[in-house]
C-alpha cells in the first residue's frame, strides 16, 4: 500500500465533503511491519501524515459545519470524468467559465479538473463547494500539468447572483461583490461559496 501524501489526504477529504459527506475517519494505528499509520508503532510518536491530517479536520470540521444544516443536491465533474460521474452542465445556478474541457480519463492516472458539489436548503443550490481534483499542481491561473507548461487560463465559478466566500481560517463569509469568484486552488484546495 503506497502512503498518501498531504495533498492527497486533502484531496480525499475535500472531495468526500463535496459529495455530501458529513464525516471522515483515518487509518491511525501502525503494526509491525507496515508504513502508513497516523504514528510511529516503535515510540509512539507523530507521522507527517498526522501533522498534515491535525491541520485539515479543523478546516474541514469548519467547512462541514456550513454544509450541514443543508442538503447534498447535485454533484458535477469539469475535467476528467471518471466513470459514474456526471458533467458540470454549461448552464446551472453554479457553472465555470471558461468552461474546462474534456480531459481524458485513465485508470490509475490522477483526475483532473474539479469536482463542485451543490448544496441548499430546499432542492435549489445556494452552495457549492469547488475542489481541484489535481493534488499536484494549482488548478487556475498558470497551471502546470504532465511537465509541460499550458497557456494560463483564468477561470470562474459564476453563481446565479452576489456571492460570498467561506474563509475557513476564520470561520466567516466574506462578500464578494460580484457572480463570480477566481479558481485560483492550491494542489486538492477547494473553496466554498453561497449565493445572497
Amino acid at each position: 500500500m503506497r502512503i498518501p501524501s498531504g495533498s492527497e489526504l486533502r484531496w480525499l477529504a475535500y472531495t468526500t465533503l463535496a459529495y455530501g459527506s458529513q464525516g471522515i475517519s483515518y487509518y491511525v494505528f501502525g503494526y509491525r511491519g507496515h508504513d502508513g499509520a497516523m504514528v510511529n508503532l516503535a515510540d509512539g510518536s507523530s507521522t507527517p501524515l498526522y501533522d498534515t491530517a491535525k491541520k485539515l479536520n479543523k478546516e474541514f470540521v469548519t467547512i462541514a459545519a456550513q454544509l450541514r444544516p443543508l442538503h447534498s443536491i447535485a454533484v458535477y465533474h469539469a475535467g476528467s470524468l471518471p466513470e459514474g460521474t456526471v458533467r458540470l452542465p454549461k448552464e446551472g445556478p453554479f457553472r465555470i467559465e471558461p468552461p474546462v474541457p474534456p480531459v481524458a480519463t485513465a485508470t490509475g492516472k490522477p483526475v483532473q479538473g474539479y469536482v463542485v458539489g451543490l448544496f441548499g436548503r430546499t432542492r435549489t443550490p445556494t452552495h457549492a463547494l469547488v475542489v481541484n481534483l489535481d493534488y499536484r499542481t494549482y488548478a487556475g491561473r498558470g497551471q502546470l500539468r504532465r511537465e509541460e507548461f499550458l497557456k494560463p487560463v483564468r477561470r470562474f465559478l459564476i453563481g446565479s447572483s452576489v456571492l460570498e466566500r467561506f474563509d475557513y481560517k476564520t470561520a466567516r463569509w466574506i462578500p464578494v461583490g460580484a457572480d463570480r469568484v477566481e479558481l485560483n486552488l492550491p494542489p486538492s484546495g477547494a473553496v466554498l461559496v453561497r449565493c445572497r
